[in-house]
């Protein structure tokens, strides 16, 4: 599999999970739900070792919208940080992992 195959892959779980809207994925959206989305499609990319440059490059060529290197390393960090202390996040990245 591709990076990119594996990055639609990633988005294309994310959104059916968590039920928003595909184009609402990497806008600069500040709701809540998006913004969580956002953050744990991050999370999968690095578990599944890609690089925030090709998430750069895939949210542009696809998506038509920049994304800052520093706001994927945030997310990242984030979602790992939440996954210690929250059991129902963990729960639901595992499970977003085995889809994966």
């Amino acid at each position: 599999m591709t990076k990119e195959e594996a990055l639609q892959k990633i988005e294309k779980v994310v959104v059916e999970k968590l039920q928003v809207p595909a184009e609402s994925l990497f806008n600069r959206s500040k709701k809540r739900n998006h913004i969580d989305a956002r953050q744990i499609y991050f999370y999968l990319c690095k578990d599944r070792n890609i690089r925030p440059c090709y998430i750069q490059d895939y949210i542009f060529s696809e998506h038509n919208h920049k994304m800052a290197h520093s706001n994927i390393l945030y997310g990242q960090e984030k979602i790992k940080n939440e996954m210690r202390v929250d059991s129902d996040l963990r729960n639901l990245v595992k499970e977003l992992k085995c889809s994966v």
